[in-house]
């Protein structure tokens, strides 16, 4: 806990900044690491748990925070300690922060005041993430290692597995894959996202498109979907990613709030098939970073770590989503946002997170289904960063 936060909002709100800029700043690949919840950051650094590190400008930034707060991070909190973990160690599992690099920010006295802390606790379970790639001088596991070492404490990997990935690829991972389309875009016109909505509109007064919302497949623009169809839409989302997470550390749904905010976006259009006036199957696709929350927007908007070339744009889609009613619709609702790219005259670079289990098959499903329209080539998708979570068993020599 910060000293002198009790009863202090400014601190309080001081160090909350400091450590939201802090974890940014040290983030290099597409997902940000750290608490991206500023409240529960807040709840965080006013529990006594929490072990800070001070900065020389005399910021506390959150380092290790217990397992309860950690959803602020991205993290499914009930999978880790009741799933993942063996019964009864809730109490002593934490989350490191660090992306890697954080240390170095932090001062001499405040680093061995940390290490007494670890080693007080004496044992538990500490989660961290990894990018792929990494340069070990800089990485979150490297910083964890000298931590627990400098302490006095032997650490042990606690594999995150997923027996459903493909062999080869259990560990528990998120990447972000991108695809061209079209594969060939030398000459084209930079279109805005929002823009392939009006070569859409254009083609559905010209007849080529039906609008129906009854039985059929759609586009609509992220404002103009109805609340009772969002919710629809929310109770397929949070049934199918739930499943999807399991195995995993990392919460693969957003909230409720957050869903809609992704969803409504003004630069989002959703794909969506609707059977009896009900949705069954969508996807929904967003030409801004402003609304992707959990992602790194210097790293979305590097073209050169990002593969973009300077006519295309990139367009994001957190997944494809079907209930029970729409397991056969998928290629037809991604071949119709296909289609709007390819209406619209520009160049897209399509991106989308994978777990190490749907890694191996969205990617194929994505890329079939749009060639599938008989539109052109387009790229073969490729990772573009990837992100690597672990689990730490530490005890006493």
């Amino acid at each position: 806990m910060m000293e002198g936060v009790a009863g202090n909002n400014e601190i309080l709100d001081q160090s909350v900044d400091a450590s939201m800029e802090l974890y940014a700043r040290s983030t290099t690949g597409v997902r940000l690491t750290g608490m991206i919840n500023r409240e529960r950051l807040s709840d965080a650094l006013q529990d006594p748990r929490t072990i800070t590190g001070k900065t020389a400008e005399g910021n506390d930034i959150a380092l290790f925070v217990p397992i309860e707060y950690a959803d602020g991070a991205g993290y499914d909190t009930r999978r880790c300690s009741r799933e993942i973990l063996p019964p009864d160690n809730e109490a002593g599992t934490m989350v490191y922060m660090s992306s890697g690099g954080v240390l170095q920010y932090i001062t001499d006295e405040s680093y061995a005041e940390i290490t007494e802390r670890i080693k007080s606790q004496g044992s538990g379970y500490i989660f961290s993430s990894v990018r792929a790639n990494e340069d070990p001088l800089y990485s979150s596991q490297t910083e964890l290692d000298k931590i627990l070492s400098d302490a006095g404490l032997k650490g042990e990997a606690v594999p995150l597995l997923d027996s459903e990935a493909q062999p080869g690829n259990e560990e528990a991972s998120i990447s972000l894959y991108g695809l061209d389309i079209p594969k060939e875009n030398e000459g084209l016109p930079p279109v805005p996202w929002r823009d392939s909505y009006k070569a859409y509109e254009k083609n559905v007064q010209e007849g080529k498109y039906t609008v129906d919302t009854e039985n059929g497949t759609v586009l609509l623009r992220g404002p103009d979907i109805s609340d009772e169809q969002a919710e629809e839409m929310w109770a397929i989302y949070q049934d199918r990613f739930q499943w999807l997470g399991k195995n995993h550390p990392v919460s693969m749904e957003d909230t409720k709030d957050e869903f809609f905010a992704v969803l409504k976006s003004p630069d989002a259009i959703c794909s969506v098939r609707f059977k009896e006036g009900k949705p069954v199957c969508f996807m929904d696709l967003v030409g801004s970073s402003d609304s992707l929350y959990w992602l790194n927007s210097a790293f979305l908007n590097d073209r050169q770590q990002m593969s973009v070339a300077p006519n295309q744009q990139f367009v994001f889609f957190p997944g494809i989503v079907a209930g029970e009613q729409g397991a056969n619709y998928s290629a037809e609702v991604i071949g119709l946002a296909a289609n709007a790219a390819f209406d619209s005259g520009g160049a897209y670079k399509i991106i989308f997170e994978n777990t190490n289990r749907s890694e191996g098959y969205i990617p194929r499903i994505v890329r079939d289904s749009i060639l599938a329209v008989g539109r052109g080539e387009v790229g073969t998708p490729e990772p573009i960063d990837k992100t690597y979570y672990r689990c730490t068993r530490f005890s006493t020599v």
